[in-house]
């Protein structure tokens, strides 16, 4: 019996430890405070011409968030918590941009580049 009770405290512990520690996207580390997601927006321009760019790959590195300007040369990420990340700028016959951006829940987070062709 004393076998039993032990296992059922033990299992009992671990579940809820489980729970009040869970981390689950749009969760906090403490079970039922909800963390706030906010965006970043921004434009890509030839730093040349000064011409919008269509296409170009916006990925935030280390996930696999990745989105394309718009043929403004606009993009918008969605879903991110407020901290900072790199953002990795690729586009054909242009230079490899790489970008920390600090994300704040409380503000407008834009971010407008210019990046340079290879050739001139």
């Amino acid at each position: 019996m004393k076998k039993i009770n032990l296992i059922t405290i033990i299992i009992v512990s671990l579940v809820s430890i489980n729970t009040i520690f869970a981390v689950e996207k749009g969760k906090s580390k403490v079970a039922g405070e909800k963390m706030i997601t906010t965006s970043v927006k921004g434009s890509i321009t030839d730093k040349l011409s000064g011409e919008a760019l269509t296409g170009v790959a916006v990925k935030v590195n280390n996930s696999n968030e990745i989105v394309y300007t718009d043929f403004e040369g606009n993009f918008e990420i969605d879903n991110l918590y407020t901290g900072q990340y790199e953002l990795s700028i690729s586009y054909i016959s242009y230079k490899n941009v790489d970008q920390i951006v600090k994300i704040d829940a409380s503000k407008s987070n834009t971010l407008n580049l210019e990046i340079e062709p290879l050739l001139k």
